[in-house]
């Protein structure tokens, strides 16, 4: 083909979109939004996704393996030596940890237990603990926990027997205060120092070469030491737990975000692909080749594609970085991601006007090879007349008023023609019902959990076998020191071969783990609803129990241990003392005397003051335990602690404190789902417009009939605006109705049982007041379009 004729097609092409303005402008603004919503889109999930990666990395601290000895005894010199000659090792700091006692004045008495690291001043242990000044010998930094129980500050000191140190720094991190741990950094010579011993290292953190393979140097250091217990950070369950939780919900979001964009563009494409069709085959009739028509078709989506894939990037690059720095605290967006991605929005761009390119030159093999007379005949538009037939057409025919009915007869058959865009409504329509109940669901959910886990509003734990008899103690000391009530529960394993009877003779094992706990204790804090009057001969039953065994208050069991056999039970716990030895099994008659919700401890709480609960050697080891306290106080605080001298690793959190972290979490994901199905709303209501404006457009005739029939401006105009309403109502009515079968089919899996859905309108107003607004600008067209003379 000649340059002078590529030059003609181009003019062509060119008139074609000039003399189609509102056409044009509708596809470039489609290309346009989908263009942009899916660079901004995929670039927040880039960079959410990023963020919180960098933020889990900062948790775990900004090195890739963790080496120790079990027991955190002291590694040998030999060993540190050799791990940081090893290949593929960019950076390895080390240092000791261990709870010293210190308080904030000499001659004071009394001491705090504080979780202290002795350490150097490398980069890896300052990102793991999250302190920026640089030690000295006598300067140590404090976790602002420590800081707020003994009211400290920048400056002031704090005394480890006689040694004097200097706040320099106070920090606040997630994981030490989270758990109500007073936590401390020093420097090793000091901590060696306090100890009065030589200076060592019981822990390694490694920076790897990424140019080299992870598990290559996790083998070199195991072999340096057999003893090492190596945690690579990327591949510990915790850590990619979250990453693929994170992942997955983004990814949905994305997947949503994609589907509604090709439903978009397909919507608003036809109505081009509708036109130009019918104008191809004009050309051919005026003797164009089906080279030049194929030149000129695909010019014309160039353009539209180009100027709208363009406008996008531009618009994405320019407004991102606006938008990352005003969602940016509430994403908790790290400073790199906060910016635009030029690569990645340049490819993004480049895809949709792939897509866009490949989907107009597939359609348009089915018109430009047929003769001009075949592509004529149907240009693809529906003006067929209300045919009335159907039983719920003729029940609309016979209820609706006179003007409403006209509406309807004339809507029908456009609504079928624009199905695509009603299909696009009700999809978002279904997308937001469901996921904003779902989010809700979620939270419920999340509360339910936690509720299970934390009887009481305090749970204490260290999650390690201890003798029953000084978990006891733990908890009958705790109990003198604080203002609140407090009860131990510990699980005796069901292998150990509680048997229960009931009434009719049948007998079996509670499953899901027997526990035991002090029920007047459980009382005091309100836990146990029901009146008392022998608690050693009362128990209660989770739900799923009572179920499960067909069980209510006040049904009476008979619990036995005559054919119980613990031999295995005392080799599990690789104890040998043989305190099982001679045990005689016992019997004793019990009342279920509440149902209590399911809990991830145990099915059955039996009352410590039970025959069977004397019975059992107060030296067994006991796997599974918590301390329950009623009330979060500063005694509380002090007495655990203090408590840490003796169980060091004892941790704590109240059930308010993990609620605030984990709706945290989710108002960030809410945020996001909203956001994004926000501006997918925004993106659907530019196509409603066009589609609309095309189907006013298309009924032109019909209104110039009715206006010479002698039905006035105003009634005609009426006529039309209640099609438009119609049209929305339509798609956001039809996707409630599958979004709340939906939900209900889903309820019905994941629970068993059929709920029923609240209609809420919270859930769809963004959109009912979006379209609604938009109408406002179809007046111009409403009012040039019944301006017509009778």
């Amino acid at each position: 083909m000649e340059r002078e004729d590529i030059k003609k097609l181009n003019r062509i092409s060119l008139d074609f979109l000039k003399n189609s303005r509102f056409l044009t402008a509708s596809c470039i603004v489609c290309v346009f939004f989908v263009s942009a919503m899916l660079i901004l889109m995929f670039q927040l999930t880039r960079n959410s996704k990023k963020s919180y990666l960098q933020n889990m990395r900062e948790t775990f601290g900004d090195c890739d393996i963790i080496a120790a000895h079990e027991d955190y005894s002291r590694i040998d010199d030999k060993v540190l030596k050799n791990v940081s000659g090893l290949d593929g090792i960019s950076e390895l700091n080390t240092g000791i940890w261990d709870y010293i006692d210190m308080k904030t004045a000499l001659k004071e008495k009394n001491s705090v237990s504080i979780y202290t690291i002795g350490t150097d001043n490398g980069r890896l242990n300052r990102a793991r603990y999250k302190f920026y000044s640089r030690l000295k010998d006598n300067l140590i930094v404090i976790n602002q926990k420590f800081a707020d129980s003994q009211n400290l500050k920048v400056g002031d000191a704090v005394y480890c027997g006689t040694k004097k140190f200097t706040v320099s720094e106070i920090i606040y991190d997630d994981n030490f205060s989270f758990q109500n741990i007073y936590f401390a950094v020093i420097t090793k010579k000091a901590f060696s120092g306090i100890k009065n011993e030589d200076i060592s290292s019981s822990y390694m953190l490694i920076k790897t070469k990424h140019s080299k393979k992870m598990s290559n140097i996790k083998n070199a250091v195991k072999s340096a030491d057999k003893k090492l217990d190596i945690t690579m950070i990327e591949d510990s369950k915790e850590y990619q737990s979250y990453v693929k939780v994170y992942s997955s919900f983004m990814n949905i979001l994305a997947v949503i975000v994609i589907i509604i964009s090709l439903l978009f563009i397909a919507a608003v494409f036809r109505r081009f692909m509708q036109k130009y069709s019918r104008d191809m085959a004009v050309m051919r009739t005026m003797g164009a080749s089906i080279g030049q028509v194929k030149m000129i078709f695909s010019l014309l989506g160039v353009y539209i594609t180009g100027v709208g894939c363009l406008l996008g990037f531009v618009f994405s690059v320019l407004a991102g970085k606006i938008l990352f720095g005003v969602i940016g605290n509430e994403f908790d967006l790290v400073a790199e991601a906060r910016n635009v991605d030029i690569s990645l929005a340049f490819g993004i761009m480049a895809a949709v006007f792939a897509v866009v390119e490949i989907f107009l030159t597939l359609f348009s093999k089915s018109f430009i090879n047929k003769l001009p007379y075949q592509s004529m005949k149907n240009d693809g538009s529906s003006n067929k007349a209300y045919s009335g037939k159907g039983i719920i057409n003729r029940f609309i025919s016979a209820v609706l008023p006179s003007d409403m009915l006209i509406s309807y007869k004339m809507a029908v058959p456009k609504m079928k023609e624009n199905f695509l865009m009603i299909f696009t409504i009700i999809m978002l329509t279904v997308f937001t019902y469901c996921s904003e109940d779902l989010m809700d669901e979620i939270g419920r959910n999340n509360e339910i959990y936690y509720k299970n886990i934390y009887t009481d509003d305090v749970l204490i734990q260290d999650e390690q076998s201890h003798y029953y008899s000084k978990l006891d103690n733990l908890c009958k000391k705790i109990q003198k020191q604080v203002d609140t009530n407090v009860f131990l529960q510990s699980e005796i394993d069901a292998a150990t071969g509680i048997t229960a009877r009931k009434s009719s003779g049948k007998q079996f094992f509670f499953s899901g783990g027997t526990s035991f706990a002090s029920l007047k204790n459980m009382q005091k804090s309100g836990l146990v609803k029901s009146s008392i009057s022998d608690f050693a001969h009362s128990i209660l039953i989770s739900r799923k129990a009572a179920k499960d065994y067909k069980l209510k208050v006040g049904d009476k069991l008979v619990l036995s241990t005559d054919d119980a056999d613990f031999t295995d039970y005392d080799e599990r716990m690789r104890t040998n003392y043989k305190m099982w030895e001679g045990y005689k099994g016992v019997k004793t008659t019990v009342t279920v005397v509440g149902v209590i919700p399911d809990s991830t401890l145990a099915s059955v709480i039996i009352d410590t003051d039970s025959t069977i609960f004397i019975s059992f050697p107060k030296e067994m080891a006991v796997d599974e335990w918590k301390i329950f306290a009623h009330k979060m106080t500063k005694k509380l605080d002090m007495s655990l602690q203090n408590a840490r001298m003796e169980f060091t690793a004892l941790r704590w959190q109240s059930f308010e404190q993990i609620m605030a972290f984990s709706h945290k979490i989710l108002k960030q994901r809410y945020f996001i789902v909203r956001f994004t199905l926000y501006m997918l709303s925004v993106m659907a209501g530019i196509g409603w417009v066009n589609a609309a404006a095309n189907m006013i457009q298309s009924r032109r005739k019909e209104y110039v009939v009715l206006r010479k029939l002698g039905m006035s401006e105003g009634r005609v105009k009426k006529i039309i605006w209640y099609q438009l309403v119609l049209f929305i109502f339509s798609g956001i009515v039809a996707g409630i109705v599958l979004g709340i079968e939906i939900l209900k089919i889903f309820n019905l899996r994941e629970y068993g049982v059929r709920m029923d859905i609240k209609f809420r309108t919270e859930n769809i107003w963004f959109i009912l007041v979006l379209f609604l607004v938009l109408l406002v600008s179809l007046r111009k067209n409403v009012r040039e379009n019944v301006a017509v003379q009778a």
